[in-house]
């Protein structure tokens, strides 16, 4: 299935997913920053750091426990020649003995909580959705990892899951901006609904630190909605400059100017005769 027709699918291995063709959410967050940076996103694949191994890995544990139990391990630390060696011989993803020990504890916590384990236990798992925008930006693709009758969830591994600390990872341009993911869902289904999605979003949240923890939040549908009109316009842009083959850094193909910033403001005026740049001017 090189090309599917718009629709929800399931039991897609990622790998077949991948190749699909389409703009996804972790291309749309690059996008945020840059045409540039998107671009390679979408056309180019990155080695996961061992941060991604654990959150794919814990992912399994959650979400595909069959293929948790059959993963290939190595007694190796992931710089180790031996475990670089061992992942060079195969095609399958390869993790140490304390990833896989980790990740089975981040289950159990994450199955401890009952609104996650609801969340799990009543939704189809890794599902797939393709659909098209064509006066827009084309195809769209993405694969959500939690889809119930009325409901998305997202599993989000992290090294500190404070509410502070997620809700910088949520939103804004230097988080992971989750809102843009959860946003680009709601896209997928208006489209192939036709019309308002009526999903309401959950996360469920897991610490990796040193004492495992996770809850269940919900997440205000204004949120995803900022996230899907954000989503759709930084899509919009990567179809525009694809058409003409020019991606844009973070300048934007403009001349910036570094800005006073807002707290500064407040301390500061050009009429303030004690100002950095008055008292360089008078000792020059």
């Amino acid at each position: 299935m090189s090309e599917p027709s718009p629709g929800v699918y399931f039991d897609i291995p990622f790998d077949e997913y991948r190749a699909w063709p389409g703009i996804n959410y972790s291309s749309i967050a690059k996008g945020a920053k840059s045409m540039r940076l998107m671009h390679h996103a979408m056309t180019t694949q990155t080695p996961p750091t061992a941060a991604m191994a654990l959150g794919k890995l814990t992912h399994l544990a959650v979400l595909e426990p069959d293929r948790f139990e059959d993963v290939l391990c190595i007694k190796a630390g992931r710089k180790t020649g031996a475990f670089k060696g061992a992942q060079a011989e195969t095609d399958e993803d390869i993790y140490t003995v304390a990833e896989y020990e980790q990740a089975a504890a981040l289950r159990d916590v994450v199955m401890d909580q009952p609104e996650a384990r609801r969340l799990v236990a009543h939704s189809k798992h890794e599902v797939c959705l393709v659909w098209d925008r064509p006066e827009k930006y084309g195809r769209g693709k993405i694969r959500i990892d939690m889809m119930g009758d009325d409901y998305f969830a997202d599993l989000k591994t992290a090294r500190d899951i404070a509410l502070p600390a997620m809700v910088r990872e949520f939103t804004g341009r230097y988080g992971r901006q989750y809102e843009l993911q959860w946003g680009w869902f709601w896209e997928a289904l208006e489209q192939l609904n036709g019309g308002y999605p009526g999903f309401d979003g959950w996360v469920i949240a897991v610490e990796t630190g040193t004492v495992p923890d996770a809850y269940a939040a919900k997440v205000n549908g204004d949120l995803i909605k900022h996230g899907q009109e954000r989503a759709v316009e930084i899509a919009r842009q990567y179809h525009a400059a694809d058409v003409v083959g020019i991606y844009t850094g973070a300048d934007g193909g403009d001349i910036p100017e570094i800005y006073l910033p807002d707290y500064l403001k407040e301390d500061w005026s050009p009429d303030d005769n004690n100002n950095t740049a008055g008292a360089q001017h008078e000792n020059g």
